[in-house]
């Protein structure tokens, strides 16, 4: 797997040191933030969607992000 970052210049990400083990990987992305405005939950499998949602419910703080995202 390769991890990117969002902004290119100041990534530091598999283009600096290389794809990631799936043995490193710990956990799973639960929302993406693009922009501002281009944002969402990502598509994983429906159980994992349904474990997912009360932490989105609790910990989620979408105009926070959107404030604090550079673009």
């Amino acid at each position: 797997m390769k991890k990117y970052g969002s902004i290119n210049q100041e990534a530091k990400d598999s283009r600096l040191f290389g794809p990631v083990s799936m043995d490193d990987i710990i956990g799973r992305v639960l929302y993406c933030l693009r922009t501002a405005v281009d944002h969402g939950p990502i598509q994983n499998s429906q159980f994992s969607m349904q474990k997912d949602l009360p932490v989105l419910e609790v910990e989620l703080d979408v105009d926070e992000m959107a404030k604090n995202h550079k673009a």
